[in-house]
């Protein structure tokens, strides 16, 4: 069984850093807690993605912005006819 590779504070010097003295789990480089530590950095990345995502789309759909409609510019006839065939991007249809 090989040792593991990670890391760990040298408990005596603050800035120090030595190499973790336990032996790797079967089948890993790094020993049980260290996988651990791994994992739980993973999700928590993970979570924080997806709360990225759920921001960016939380007020608008999933299509990107060219396939979104687009409110007519201010100057459009009342009729509702444009005489302008080009949509602004910017502001939403409500």
């Amino acid at each position: 069984m090989r040792k593991c590779i990670a890391f760990c504070p040298d408990r005596t010097h603050t800035r120090r850093w030595v190499p973790c003295t336990k032996r790797a789990t079967h089948g890993s480089a790094v020993c049980e807690m260290h996988a651990d530590s791994l994992a739980g950095i993973v999700f928590g990345l993970g979570v924080l993605v997806s709360q990225a995502i759920a921001k960016t789309t939380a007020f608008g759909s999933h299509e990107s912005p060219d396939e979104q409609d687009f409110a007519e510019p201010e100057d459009a006839p009342s009729n509702g006819k444009s005489k302008n065939t080009t949509r602004r991007p910017g502001t939403l249809i409500q």
